[in-house]
């Protein structure tokens, strides 16, 4: 409407000087004047729209590529999978703890093969079952990735850069990195046993970072004074 007022001045202006005597403009000025009125107010709008589908369709891109999407519940899945692939592997080595020893630990030259060879059995038994059930879950996560680490190396050394030994190997090590950086997530024993005995952890947490602000905030007064 703006615009059309503004045209309307224009095409009065024009009128009059060019008759000064004639005032206003004519019914098919006026349906023109209404018309580009319309087709504005309609350009507007259009480009309103556009702009709010715009943000609404940026927004619902980010939450669907970038933003968490039910989190706990995929840090509960890849503790479980990888726990339960990854155990039996523990259970074979014990149950051939010499082959073990003589197929992967010897051949690095390292001390002691039959004690690293129980420990790496161990390793991934018992980080298996602390990934499965979200208990002390970067223990284990820790205790897997120095066995997989070792793994990866002496596959390596004695094979060089096999992908086939190694997409394995470097999925278990994914996963365990992976529980080891984030953590087990909300559906874990952790977090059961952290409710139980800190229950007012949220809270504690709370005013500890209300207390930083205000003391940021005296701060920042007090540099400002001086």
């Amino acid at each position: 409407m703006a615009a059309c007022s503004r045209l309307h001045r224009q095409v009065v202006g024009e009128r009059h000087r060019s008759d000064p005597g004639r005032h206003g403009a004519s019914a098919d000025e006026y349906f023109c004047l209404i018309r580009f009125g319309a087709g504005a107010q309609l350009a507007i709008t259009i480009t309103q729209y556009l702009s709010f589908a715009n943000r609404v369709g940026f927004l619902m891109l980010r939450v669907l590529l970038s933003r968490p999407f039910l989190l706990d519940l995929g840090l509960l899945v890849l503790r479980v999978f990888t726990g339960t692939l990854l155990i039996h592997h523990g259970y074979e080595k014990l149950a051939n703890i010499e082959n073990f020893a003589d197929a992967f630990v010897r051949p690095l030259h390292l001390p002691f093969p039959i004690t690293l060879s129980y420990i790496a059995a161990f390793s991934e038994i018992v980080g298996s079952w602390l990934l499965i059930l979200g208990l002390f879950t970067r223990f284990g996560a820790l205790a897997i990735l120095s066995t997989i680490s070792v793994a990866i190396y002496h596959a390596i050394a004695i094979n060089g850069f096999n992908i086939y030994l190694l997409e394995l190997l470097g999925l278990y090590f994914g996963a365990a990195t992976a529980a080891l950086t984030a953590g087990p997530g909300l559906l874990s024993l952790d977090e059961l046993i952290l409710r139980r005995f800190a229950p007012d952890l949220e809270a504690q947490q709370s005013r500890l970072e209300a207390s930083l602000v205000a003391s940021s905030g005296v701060d920042s007064d007090l540099s400002g004074v001086l």
